[in-house]
């Protein structure tokens, strides 16, 4: 189920993915094409969680992307303490994207 929704999110981050682009740019913190990507797997992670119960675990945890992919690592406590805000309905993208470009 993850899976799908990540895949589908795809297609659906196209306009947050140059919002964050942009306000990479802006701030002048180049380097970052893939935390779209990182919050991506996370957002899909964290709901699908949600859904199924606290035994599911995320598939960028299970195959260890936060560890084994560059600078993603650095990115899971950002996501977490930015992110979850916007996947509680409590901020929104926008608000979560600043935070989390910031926050960098």
């Amino acid at each position: 189920m993850e899976s799908l929704f990540h895949e589908a999110g795809h297609a659906l981050i196209f306009p947050l993915t140059r919002e964050l682009r942009t306000a990479l740019e802006e701030t002048g913190k180049p380097g970052h094409d893939d935390l779209w990507h990182a919050l991506l797997f996370f957002t899909a992670g964290e709901v699908v969680k949600r859904q199924l119960g606290p035994d599911h675990v995320p598939y960028a945890k299970a195959q260890h992307l936060w560890e084994r992919v560059p600078k993603w690592s650095s990115y899971l406590p950002l996501l977490e303490k930015h992110w979850i805000p916007v996947v509680d309905g409590k901020a929104t993208p926008s608000d979560g994207l600043k935070a989390l470009v910031t926050a960098l």
